[in-house]
């Protein structure tokens, strides 16, 4: 596990866990059916898109490099947002990937309302985070993967899954 200066999480646990979590594709979809958005496809999501060449059904779509690269750029961003809380700096970088992980499948706004959870990893309180974590309408909607996280933050320890 390195560490990278600066960042409190682990980068290549975090960019295993959002392949994982949200899959990889190629080419931009409509989150909302992860269908192919090509010409007169009307978007019912959120459309996710390339670094500036066609994305869509007949063009190259996003090589696996930038790919990893976008989830670097991502791991960055997230981890800023996450850093916001002044308990952050003080976790361990599992539970601080975990944090990370929550902050990018939510949102900074819909994580800080996470009142329960926030304040048993303030404490140290893992058992009470995860069931907490485990207690939300979040888990009930990403199933699996809130199971995952929830032991990642009470054990500290990364889980495959």
């Amino acid at each position: 596990m390195d560490i990278i200066p600066g960042h409190h999480m682990d980068p290549d646990l975090f960019t295993q866990m959002i392949r994982h979590d949200e899959g990889v594709r190629n080419l931009v979809y409509d989150d909302a059916t992860g269908q192919t958005i090509g010409p007169g496809y009307t978007v019912k999501g959120n459309p996710t898109i390339g670094a500036g060449r066609n994305v869509g059904p007949s063009g190259p779509g996003l090589r696996d490099g930038e790919i990893d690269s976008m989830l670097t750029n991502d791991l960055n961003w997230y981890e800023d947002q996450a850093a916001t809380f002044p308990w952050y700096a003080n976790l361990d970088p599992v539970r601080a990937t975990v944090v990370c992980s929550m902050v990018f499948n939510l949102g900074l706004r819909s994580f800080s309302q996470f009142h329960d959870t926030i304040s048993c990893i303030e404490k140290g309180d893992w058992e009470g985070a995860a069931s907490n974590m485990m207690a939300s309408r979040w888990a009930q909607q990403v199933g699996s993967r809130a199971e995952r996280l929830s032991e990642m933050m009470r054990l500290g320890v990364p889980i495959q899954r």
